[in-house]
């Protein structure tokens, strides 16, 4: 490709006329070293007006933008129908650096959560753009199961045909006129500076569903932000949060994925979770959150719960314990209620209402919180102890990271009944000194961290029989000598079965351990 005549201005002179003359929906300017706007975007006026009316998605990222007043004035013209709008820095390398930090410190506990973490939010984001097109960058790797189940979205990797930028670096807030968007469905914006919104902006984006807006340095949300009713992705991580105020987020009801993670947050929003009923994720790994608010039980849908690197002292019994039983009388209220209801709808809008106008409507009795729930991530907390029934009110638990905590001993019977667990990792408790021998309900469990318990001196011989699809197992001390023991029954299931041992010290010939 001749560099002399082939030049990124001249790429996006030729996009923007053949978006101009096509009335295309979408127009990727991605790393075209564009310093401004370009100015055709100003041409909303007569005699050229309605030229983008068509346009509703708008890639600007990889340029080398940095007037942030005047990239949002320039785009104004595009604001009743522009639908998406990049203008992410030039590469997201948070994704990356997150990822080797916490591979490196916790082996095994990220790999498949890392396989399985786009596709957990690219379903959220197909739902906020059901029938558009869908633009991810370059280094986004997708599975190929997600885009089979997802084949009726147009999927674009959107590669420029040179890179001359160093960047987008918008500094300061997103100003007023950036409400001018009203049609604003997705503002992707990682990677710049921008250090907040203003409340002009915020409280005009009331279409808004996805905002990613990782790697800025913003320090809180307006209070017009509970304008965005529609918000079903957010993602905030490492910027410098110091609090999610209920008033801004106490209104997204339909907030699917929360990514809150390396931030400053000392605590979740205690009201706003409560109205959080369809979230399915929350990652909040990596601040200063000191406890578990009560009102997290409502967000009954929750699926993956990463709260790692935080100084959380106790998991509530409340969450994750044993549900208690449905009250009679709570049941008998509801229904009263329902047939109020129902009695009023069927008469008509003629009715006096007077007789039940005073009936509050209540909840169905308390079935258990987290039926859905499949990762739970602790690690590196303050947690000594965990209450007994920790874990029998999570019936569909996949994975369980405790480790980095103070922990003494495990919860039982609690652990017992999480019959579908299959990682679990307790590397660096210290003062664990045992592993109990009834959790032979463990039978799915593939992978066990015990990396770094040195207090562990045996496994019970029982469940190596009884965890039929072990895979690997790490009892490695950390200390100059290996100290947990393992018996024949462990090193013939392992021969026989071919999972691997890492660490311990095995049996002296012809001693076989205590079934």
């Amino acid at each position: 490709m001749p560099s002399a005549h082939y030049t990124p201005s001249k790429v996006a002179a030729a996009r923007l006329k053949t978006c101009m003359i096509k009335k295309t929906a979408r127009l990727s300017l991605r790393g075209l070293a564009l310093e401004d706007v370009p100015a055709e975007f100003g041409w909303g006026v007569p005699p050229f007006e309605g030229m983008w009316h068509g346009l509703e998605q708008l890639d600007l990222s990889n340029n080398d933008l940095f007037k942030t007043d005047e990239v949002f004035a320039a785009l104004a013209t595009l604001g009743d129908h522009l639908k998406l709008l990049d203008l992410s820095g030039a590469v997201n390398e948070g994704e990356e650096h997150i990822r080797a930090r916490h591979d490196s410190a916790q082996p095994h506990e990220n790999a498949r959560l890392w396989a399985e973490l786009l596709p957990l939010e690219a379903r959220a984001c197909a739902q906020a753009v059901a029938g558009h097109a869908i633009a991810f960058g370059p280094s986004c790797q997708m599975s190929h199961a997600w885009v089979v189940a997802n084949s009726a979205i147009s999927i674009s990797i959107l590669h420029p045909p040179c890179n001359l930028s160093l960047g987008n670096s918008l500094v300061g807030e997103v100003p007023a006129s950036g409400g001018d968007l009203i049609a604003l469905e997705e503002l992707v914006a990682f990677d710049n500076q921008f250090t907040g919104i203003s409340a002009d902006a915020a409280g005009n984006w009331t279409r808004l569903r996805r905002l990613d807006l990782n790697h800025n340095r913003i320090v809180a949300l307006p209070l017009a932000a509970s304008a965005w009713g529609e918000l079903e992705a957010l993602d905030l991580r490492a910027n410098q949060l110091g609090a999610l105020e209920d008033q801004s987020c106490g209104t997204w009801a339909k907030l699917e994925v929360a990514k809150l993670g390396s931030n400053k947050l000392a605590a979740l929003p205690e009201r706003a979770l409560s109205a959080w009923t369809n979230l399915r994720a929350l990652y909040a790994t990596d601040n200063r959150i000191a406890e578990l608010p009560l009102t997290l039980a409502a967000c009954k849908r929750l699926e993956v719960l990463h709260l790692g690197v935080n100084q959380i002292k106790d998991l509530p019994s409340e969450l994750f314990g044993e549900p208690p039983p449905p009250d009679p009388a709570v049941a008998a209220a509801a229904e009263e209620a329902a047939a109020a209801a129902a009695a009023a709808d069927a008469e008509g809008p003629e009715t006096d209402l007077s007789a039940t106008a005073a009936v509050v409507p209540l909840e169905l009795p308390f079935t258990g919180c987290f039926g859905a729930l499949r990762e739970v991530e602790l690690y590196r907390n303050k947690v000594a102890q965990c209450p007994d029934d920790f874990g029998a009110g999570l019936p569909a638990l996949e994975q369980l990271s405790l480790s980095g905590n103070a922990l003494k001993a495990l919860p039982m019977p609690g652990l017992g009944r999480c019959t579908r667990l299959v990682e679990l990792h307790l590397a660096n408790n210290a003062k664990l000194a045992k592993v109990p021998d009834d959790l032979t309900g463990l039978a799915k469990l593939k992978y066990l961290n015990l990396a770094g318990c040195a207090a562990v001196k045996a496994l019970p011989p029982g469940l190596a029989a009884a965890w039929a699809d072990l895979r690997e197992i790490d009892i490695r001390s950390g200390a100059k000598k290996e100290k947990c023991k393992l018996s024949l029954d462990w090193t013939e299931a392992s021969a026989e079965r071919g999972f691997l041992i890492r660490g311990g010290i095995p049996p002296k010939k012809g001693k076989k351990g205590k079934k």
